[in-house]
């Protein structure tokens, strides 16, 4: 990705690097210039971007939604479609799983089209439908979520300390710099 002014999400980054959201004041974003993406949205808090393409059916429809994005000018690139939600229907933090909800994923791949690279378009998109609970359950349950997701990040922290620590050990210990006996 060459270097601009204005964020850019690739539907391979959805793919690879960011799970369910995309915390643009935490993960680092491409950036591209200003004149490849005339006449494009720039995305808002809570709109989630789909992946419109994969080569799995695993990958169909993979997407983020967008977290503190601030004063961040960022758009969704090539093979992502944008979806901005009503605020008064869906949850914000609840978006982000909108893959998860019972027989969207299934949805999603008998929608798909294509032999090696598998595609959804807005238009077939449009039919999948979504069973979402009331608005309040929604904000409950992405809360729960939430949590556990910082609670899995704190615990993976520290399981990389502990991986770095004991690789220390292991270099201290096989090398005969520290003897045990």
């Amino acid at each position: 990705m060459e270097s601009g002014e204005i964020g850019y999400i690739h539907y391979g980054d959805i793919h690879t690097k960011w799970s369910n959201f995309l915390d643009c004041s935490k993960n680092y974003i491409p950036y591209i210039k200003k004149e490849k993406v005339k006449d494009i949205p720039f995305l808002e808090n809570g709109d989630l971007v789909i992946a419109d393409a994969s080569e799995d059916y695993e990958g169909i429809g993979v997407c983020v939604e967008i977290k503190n994005i601030g004063e961040r000018n960022v758009v969704a690139g090539l093979h992502t479609l944008l979806l901005r939600g009503n605020k008064s229907r869906v949850a914000d933090g609840f978006k982000g799983y909108f893959r998860e909800i019972e027989g969207v994923k299934d949805a999603l791949i008998r929608i798909a089209t294509g032999i090696s690279v598998y595609g959804i378009s807005k238009n077939n998109l449009k039919n999948v439908k979504v069973k979402i609970p009331p608005i309040k359950e929604q904000t409950a349950i992405a809360q729960i979520l939430s949590d556990m997701d910082a609670e899995i990040e704190a615990l993976e922290k520290k399981l990389t300390k502990y991986k770095m620590i004991k690789q220390g050990m292991m270099q201290n210990l096989l090398t005969g710099k520290i003897r045990l006996v």
